[in-house]
């Protein structure tokens, strides 16, 4: 896998008269672009910045998919937010798109039900949280069509290690299947450092 600081995803557009049911939509992407400044990350789509985050998000990317996370270096606070942004790179009809954001380390953590939004439209649907989740895993599903998103979660550092310092280790995984049978899996770890005094 490849890290870089701007990441371009194309999309194809509807597909000719049948774009009613596959088009824009529902295969491929927009154009989204995750461009790193001072502050954090700031998201385009189509030349245009609809979203930010910070701290900065530092993509990991393979062929197919990109994914990053957004969160502090280290805390002194007993919450904090988790941004969690990710596409799919590759053009397909996208289906049994899900998103994982599991808590463990040395410390207790719990992840909030948190908020999931699509980037691409998906017909007026909207993601929801799946079975499976947990106060330390939480997962999402995503419509049909998706390609491109972003998770909020909410992390609540309940106590430290005897030391004054501990670690809490996220790890984002980004799943999705094409109706062509394709599978795209992309994992990402990240690390909070918690001293809450």
């Amino acid at each position: 896998m490849k890290r870089r600081n701007v990441i371009a995803i194309g999309g194809l557009g509807a597909l000719g008269s049948s774009g009613a049911i596959v088009g824009a939509a529902l295969y491929g992407s927009s154009s989204l672009d995750l461009e790193r400044t001072d502050d954090g990350t700031v998201v385009r789509k189509d030349g245009e910045q609809i979203d930010s985050l910070s701290p900065a998000v530092t993509p990991v990317e393979d062929d197919d998919a990109l994914l990053g996370v957004s969160i502090p270096e280290r805390t002194t606070e007993q919450k904090v937010a988790v941004e969690v942004v990710w596409a799919i790179q590759r053009d397909g009809l996208w289906s049994d798109v899900t998103v994982e954001l599991v808590a463990t380390g040395d410390v207790r953590a719990t992840l909030n039900p948190g908020i999931a939004a699509s980037y691409s439209s998906t017909w007026g649907r909207s993601p929801s949280e799946a079975e499976g989740s947990t106060s330390s895993k939480r997962r999402y599903a995503y419509p049909r069509g998706t390609t491109a998103g972003r998770v909020h979660v909410l992390l609540t550092v309940l106590d430290n290690t005897d030391s004054e310092e501990g670690v809490v280790e996220l790890e984002a995984r980004l799943s999705a299947r094409s109706l062509s049978g394709t599978r795209v899996e992309l994992t990402v770890p990240a690390e909070l450092i918690s001293n809450l005094g």
